[in-house]
């Protein structure tokens, strides 16, 4: 297998290897949760594969969600029942086998008032645990149960009022968004994907009988540079942008694409009390309410959009709608001072005109919208997977190959030998010199390679101090991010690495300037080159 590791040299590589003119089975535009699983897919199969992205790695709408991996029952309130099991399946597997470092149980309560609509979805949400263990994946997820009036109420005190008729109790999984991101993609790298970042798509090519048979592309970070990458077939995983793409939508499918923004917040764990995630079915959309160590997660507020797809801004009105919706279940309300950070998230979804009420489809859309073109609309990080499979099992067709889906039982970069790692933390630790709570934290980011972050800090003790700033994390992370993670700049360490921006959004500032300049030593920036990293990323934020 190829080594994994994404890094500037690995960048330069790759894109000489697009740039020499090969051949791709298949060419993947976005390198979000989508694109990243469709490289892993058609890699695993043994197709040959390039994959570009515009940004950084998940810095689009992979990187603003509330990282829930979800076991379908919000989709009970419009039905889709016959969805529910696959979405089910796809938790467990990420659970069991592919992830267990990354996706983590989580309980959560929905509170019960009496009625025949709250009765039904009682029923529905037993009936997905008998879905999800015909789906094979049973013990992946403890089955829902009801609970009374009193055990809610311990389970979460802040409960304007107390459920007349108690709740459920039921366990969805959490994920930090972009670690999956870069977990999936640098997977695909080790499967022989030849991936680069900061490469834009920014012309669909066509062969004489109008067959798409690549793109023209252009290096960001070598202004003016531009090459072709030749592909048999393209696929357009590019979020937001997939339909102002070059390609061909037929009337009946432009007419149906929307683009909403998703709005979630963070809020101090002080500010709510309660021992789990809450599901609150509000009239207008569901919302959750999900307890991480330092904080809370709360969304998705989402409405239609029209506004910028690079940085979706959260305005004032989006963070009061959301409050107010939430609060009016809670006995002592968030006040707008509690909201420490607030991110939005923009995509695709297709409009279901036949639905009463013109609902959005929550499953991903495949389209061929040209020859030699597919284009994803939509997406979950709980269903990139399967999305992925689809996707390449569409393609197999229109290439006259065919090779079965692997991905179900492979498990992802760091997650081999996680368990031995977890199940011996202490021994590490003690070994390491380091204190077994951040060895903990740091195998439930990267899993088995903890063991080669610490022969890192073997090398180079000063890796093991505590970021400045930031003390929940090492040094050593921010070493690994720029060696094995594609981190090319600051900002792409200090937001979508270390992720120190989404629980406070003055976190990465306090931590950026130590950040700083243990980037510019392991890449060699000079000072004025460190500085301006620095300006571009306080600027930013």
């Amino acid at each position: 297998m190829a080594n994994s590791q994404l890094n500037a040299s690995q960048r330069a590589r790759d894109i000489a290897k697009m740039e020499a003119g090969e051949i791709f089975d298949i060419l993947v535009i976005g390198g979000g949760i989508n694109g990243a699983g469709i490289a892993l897919e058609a890699a695993s199969r043994g197709l040959s594969v390039a994959l570009i992205e515009a940004q950084d790695w998940g810095q689009g709408t992979s990187s603003r969600t509330k990282g829930l991996i979800h076991g379908g029952i919000s989709w009970l309130e419009d039905r889709e029942v016959h969805e529910i099991a696959k979405v089910a399946a796809e938790r467990g597997i990420m659970l069991q086998t592919t992830a267990p470092h990354l996706v983590k149980l989580m309980p959560f309560i929905w509170p019960i008032e009496f009625g025949i609509k709250d009765r039904i979805r009682q029923i529905g949400v037993a009936f997905i645990h008998d879905m999800v263990v015909r789906a094979g994946v049973r013990g992946a997820v403890p089955p829902p149960r009801t609970c009374g009036v009193k055990e809610a109420v311990r389970a979460f005190p802040s409960l304007a009022r107390s459920p007349r008729a108690g709740a459920l109790r039921f366990f969805d999984a959490v994920v930090t968004d972009t670690r999956l991101v870069i977990t999936v993609l640098r997977t695909a790298k080790r499967y022989g994907a030849t991936v680069a970042s900061r490469v834009q798509a920014t012309k669909i090519l066509r062969d004489a009988s109008g067959k798409v048979n690549g793109a023209e592309v252009s290096d960001q970070l070598r202004p003016g540079h531009r090459f072709r990458v030749r592909a048999r077939h393209t696929v357009l995983a590019t979020g937001p942008w997939v339909a102002s793409s070059s390609l061909q939508m037929s009337p009946e499918l432009a007419d149906k694409v929307q683009l909403q923004k998703g709005v979630n917040i963070s809020v101090p764990r002080s500010a709510i009390r309660g021992s789990t995630g809450v599901y609150l079915a509000t009239p207008s959309r569901p919302i959750t309410l999900v307890p991480r160590r330092t904080h809370w997660i709360i969304g998705s507020y989402c409405r239609p959009y029209d506004g910028d797809k690079s940085h979706p801004k959260v305005l004032e009105e989006d963070i009061e709608a959301l409050l107010e919706q939430v609060n009016s279940y809670l006995s002592v309300p968030i006040s707008r001072a509690d909201v420490e950070s607030a991110w939005a998230g923009v995509r695709y979804l297709i409009v279901d005109k036949d639905h009463p009420q013109g609902a959005t489809m929550r499953w991903p859309y495949i389209s061929d919208v040209g020859s030699g073109i597919t284009a994803i609309f939509g997406g979950a990080m709980t269903l990139y997977r399967l999305t992925a499979e689809r996707t390449i099992d569409q393609i197999m067709r229109h290439l006259d190959k065919w090779r079965p889906s692997r991905t179900a039982k492979l498990p992802l970069i760091g997650a081999a030998d996680y368990a031995k790692m977890w199940n011996t933390r202490y021994s590490v630790a003690a070994t390491a010199g380091l204190d077994s709570v951040h060895i903990a934290s740091m195998l439930n980011r990267y899993g088995d390679e903890v063991e080669d972050m610490l022969a890192l800090i073997k090398q180079e003790p000063v890796l093991a101090e505590k970021i400045p700033g930031a003390p929940e994390r090492l040094k050593v992370e921010i070493v690994w991010a720029l060696r094995s993670e594609g981190a090319l700049t600051l900002t792409d360490v200090v937001d979508r690495r270390l992720m120190l921006g989404r629980r406070h959004q003055g976190a990465g500032k306090e931590a950026a300037p130590a950040i700083a300049e243990v980037v510019a030593r392991a890449c060699k920036w000079s000072e004025t080159k460190k500085e301006a990293e620095l300006a571009d990323f306080l600027s930013a934020h």
